[in-house]
């Protein structure tokens, strides 16, 4: 049987007086648990290529693969994704219970696509990120070749490296750094 997830106490389903008392497993797909993924997921900018192929890649924080398909479905039920042919993507996730690294990927009809997104969030030492690349098309797969991965690799990129920038912008570097500033050690 697979271990099912418990979440940190704090986050409801604990024992409130405060002994070490296992807690019950809590619903990594409850209102409060999908709260993270669907107040995190982010796209970044639509750009279609010369071969005809237009791409946006989204990327969300998870924390349990359970949250995978709910985070999918909500993007697959908007309006503006009806249409969209493929939809490749990958987690890495760092469970905050166990350690455990959880990873997975899907192609979606785009071969191999899945795997390097994977590859890219091992490379780059991302956790507990999903990212989706959504891909409209009406030609068929395979004209497209390797010229794929550098589409989909590309628009990854652009949209963590937004991200990263966004991060730095709204942060001081001592905050993103870990460090105290001089003027709160004095006392």
């Amino acid at each position: 049987a697979a271990a099912v997830p418990r979440w940190p106490r704090g986050s409801g389903g604990g024992a409130a007086d405060g002994d070490e008392a296992p807690k019950s497993p809590a619903d990594p797909l409850s209102d409060d648990a999908m709260a993270l993924p669907m107040s995190t997921l982010t796209s970044g900018k639509r750009r279609t290529y010369a071969n005809r192929s237009t791409f946006q890649a989204h990327v969300c924080c998870v924390m349990d693969p359970l949250q995978v398909p709910r985070v999918l479905e909500t993007l697959q039920g908007g309006e503006r994704f009806r249409t969209v042919r493929h939809w490749p993507r990958a987690f890495r996730i760092i469970s905050p219970f166990d350690g455990q690294v959880h990873e997975g990927c899907d192609d979606d009809g785009d071969p191999g696509a899945g795997e390097k997104i994977l590859s890219l969030l091992t490379r780059m030492r991302l956790e507990n990120l999903l990212l989706i690349v959504t891909r409209w098309d009406s030609g068929h797969t395979d004209r497209l070749g390797t010229e794929l991965f550098k589409c989909v690799n590309e628009q990854c990129k652009d949209l963590l490296r937004e991200l990263q920038q966004a991060v730095r912008a709204s942060f001081p570097p001592e905050e993103l750094l870990g460090t105290r500033s001089a003027l709160g050690s004095g006392g």
